[in-house]
């Protein structure tokens, strides 16, 4: 989700200076996003039983 977001905006910045550090990050990042709120859903899961 935030990988999208970031393309989004990236997109709207068109040929400005932050679109290749922003796509940079998205790509780098997204990852350990999706491992980090996975890990989080998990914890929240099976503390709750």
């Amino acid at each position: 989700m935030s990988t999208v977001s970031l393309l989004v905006v990236a997109s709207f910045l068109g040929n400005s200076v932050l679109a290749g550090p922003l796509l940079f990050i998205a790509v780098v990042f997204s990852p350990a996003a999706v491992l980090l709120t996975l890990w989080i859903l998990m914890q929240f899961f099976f503390s709750s039983e």
